[in-house]
């Protein structure tokens, strides 16, 4: 009498919707190259100075802290001079996304027109707007057996020296409001400093040439 044959097993298929193509699992244990690799990191062109992004690092710390503050007698007034120090550091002064150094001071000056009122909701004034703006160009001049411009020495000192001349308190109108005022007194600040940073670094590299 014949011997029945064995019938085959049906092949097992794994619990739930996972494929059970081998190749399948080799793709997804081996990402590509280009997944493997993370994005380069962002070059920042002013790392700035220890002592001045400690100022500015702590100082967007207190504002976080003034945001997240709920003490009902902070009256509006200081409530928009915060926001409006929020605006110009965040908006216009320092560096993405780290927010701890300063941007370049040709960048700061060619810029700074941005942030006159009537800016981040400041009510504009007639005084803002005599105001000339400095296209970064103007800054560089192009360096002998270099396509790469470079800040031209005399045109920076002198694009400064108009800049504080123009928000000098004792320039300024006597009818400035309390937002208008302390956007000069700011401004004035963060360009000191950035003509500062950028006064030390060029001595430095003097100093090794």
């Amino acid at each position: 009498q014949p011997q029945p044959q064995p019938q085959p097993q049906p092949q097992q298929q794994p619990q739930g919707n996972v494929p059970s193509n081998p190749q399948f699992f080799s793709h997804r244990q081996q990402p590509s190259e280009q997944q493997q690799q993370p994005p380069p990191p962002r070059a920042n062109a002013n790392p700035g100075s220890p002592k001045i992004q400690e100022k500015y690092r702590q100082s967007l710390r207190n504002l976080n802290a003034a945001v997240d503050d709920d003490d009902e007698e902070d009256n509006k007034q200081q409530e928009s001079i915060t926001a409006l120090k929020r605006n110009i550091l965040v908006h216009w002064a320092l560096n993405p996304p780290a927010m701890t150094s300063l941007k370049s001071i040709d960048v700061l000056i060619s810029s700074i027109h941005t942030c006159f009122p009537p800016a981040f909701g400041v009510q504009g004034h007639v005084y803002f707007s005599k105001w000339k703006s400095i296209p970064v160009t103007d800054l560089r001049g192009a360096v002998a057996g270099n396509n790469n411009n470079v800040l031209d020495e005399k045109k920076l000192e002198k694009s400064v020296k108009k800049l504080k001349f123009f928000l000098h308190p004792d320039k300024l109108p006597r009818d400035l409001d309390a937002q208008q005022a302390f956007m000069c007194k700011m401004l004035w600040d963060v360009i000191a400093d950035a003509d500062e940073e950028y006064r030390s670094r060029r001595d430095q590299l003097d100093w090794i040439r």
